[in-house]
């Protein structure tokens, strides 16, 4: 799990934070997260990639179906990412020698893109029983493609855009960009150094 909180700017004086956890689960571990997210009563986001979704079992969807703090969003359909001869895997290769520049919403068709982001978004309406709007690239990685893919299902959230990729900012699109950074040292290894200071992962040009 890749918790994140968002340090949103704003006129108020105390800043806003929004929990951002990727990678969608029902193990013991995201339990105990969810547990604890009820207890403080505090909402959280999770990241859902469609095609494990859609293989979990029905225990496991009707738990998901009745947490009360979580906003799911949309995380692509398998979290794919290329190797050189073009097949998908998940996780990435440990060696970089075979990992190209690509991934499931970067150098990749736009007809690819579309079909991916239509996968997720229905599957989760199916088996959730929920209609989302908000979308975030596996590992924030995406391009000039992904932006009509973005918009075909109607969403109006966005986590980590890269303006500088997208070239302009979609009007009338929310977008939460990179703020206090990751809050963990390594998947499941919190750190209490990076939850306090804000870019201390070299990511202080989140605020918005």
């Amino acid at each position: 799990m890749l918790a994140t909180v968002l340090v949103l700017a704003s006129m108020i004086s105390q800043p806003q934070v929004i929990l951002k956890a990727d990678d969608l689960k029902t193990t013991e571990r995201w339990q105990r997260y969810f547990s604890y997210l009820e207890s403080r009563a505090v909402v959280s986001t999770a990241g859902v990639i469609g095609n494990q979704l859609q293989t979990m079992s029905q225990a496991s969807l009707d738990y998901l179906r009745n947490l009360p703090m979580v906003e799911f969003w949309n995380h692509g359909w398998d979290h794919g990412v290329a190797t050189k001869d073009g097949e998908f895997i998940d996780p990435p290769p440990d060696d970089a020698e075979t990992k190209a520049d690509t991934a499931e919403f970067w150098n990749t068709p736009p007809e690819q893109q579309m079909e991916h982001m239509r996968l997720c978004h229905e599957v989760v309406q199916t088996y959730l029983g929920v209609t989302r709007h908000g979308f975030g690239a596996p590992e924030n990685k995406h391009d000039c493609n992904t932006v009509p893919a973005f918009l075909a299902c109607g969403y109006d959230h966005w986590y980590f855009p890269k303006y500088s990729i997208l070239g302009c900012r979609p009007e009338g699109v929310r977008t939460l960009a990179r703020g206090g950074g990751e809050i963990e040292d390594s998947p499941g290894v919190p750190s209490l150094a990076r939850m306090l200071c804000p870019g201390h992962d070299g990511h202080p040009e989140g605020r918005l």
